[in-house]
């Protein structure tokens, strides 16, 4: 709470100086003149008349026109500051508002996505039941690969001219890609246009090669390793891995 307070103060602080036209600096400055000026007679006439002339001056003279100046700067710039702490709160919390509305939003379509993948992962393990009622033990099924009926465990299975032919085209990715990923942005949101449109070239060849190769639930994966909350590296070292498991994948099949 009190850091919060203490960046309101500022914030409206530094708005009050804005509309007065200066600086911290200046405005200390008009008060500080003033300050030494007083010092300054008071040492005079201390000198030229004596400690108690002197001390009849700074009650007769001093204390009044302290007590005019502070009583007038607070009528006039107290109002001034109040209102820039009005605006700076009221500001601050429709920013608030805002971000609460956007995250409210973001959390619905998450949940949008969520279902969409639970239909998907559904609609997979059918189609998934239905081959193995087909051919049951064949190439392909749970049964064949250790799985169980209750996860997706299945891998689907190349013959050997497949295998290699797969296994270049995921070297050839994965070495297109490393170039891509060692000069990736280390930070999350936006990219240089010239990365952006490589790294948009390179998944795109991706996903044409697994739709051609795999199916639509590996490209569904693929997507999913574009997270907007990871690095640009964090992606692309993800992205690069999820190939490099497929190749590995394909070189312990019998």
């Amino acid at each position: 709470m009190w850091p919060h307070f203490s960046n309101l103060i500022h914030r409206s602080w530094q708005l009050f100086l804005t509309g007065q036209g200066t600086t911290n600096l200046g405005f200390i400055s008009v008060y500080t003149i003033p300050f030494y000026s007083a010092i300054i007679a008071g040492f005079f006439i201390l000198v030229l008349r004596g400690k108690s002339e002197m001390i009849a001056h700074g009650k007769r003279s001093v204390g009044l026109l302290f007590g005019a100046a502070v009583m007038g700067n607070v009528l006039w710039f107290g109002p001034i500051l109040s209102w820039e702490l009005i605006k700076t709160t009221y500001n601050d919390h429709a920013q608030l508002v805002e971000r609460v509305g956007r995250m409210n939003s973001e959390r619905v379509g998450l949940q949008q996505s969520n279902q969409a993948l639970e239909q998907e992962n559904a609609q997979l393990k059918s189609q998934l039941a239905q081959q193995q009622t087909k051919h049951p033990g064949g190439p392909g099924s749970l049964k064949e690969h250790g799985g169980t009926g209750d996860s997706i465990g299945w891998t689907r299975t190349f013959g050997n001219e497949s295998k290699l032919r797969i296994r270049k085209g995921l070297g050839d990715l994965i070495n297109e890609g490393t170039p891509i990923r060692d000069k990736a942005p280390f930070w999350i949101g936006d990219a240089p246009p010239e990365f952006k449109a490589q790294w948009n070239a390179w998944t795109a060849k991706v996903e044409t090669f697994l739709m051609a190769n795999y199916d639509a639930a590996e490209v569904t994966k693929f997507h999913s390793l574009d997270d907007p909350t990871n690095s640009w590296t964090g992606k692309l070292h993800a992205e690069i891995g999820d190939l490099e498991s497929l190749m590995d994948q394909i070189s312990h099949q019998p």
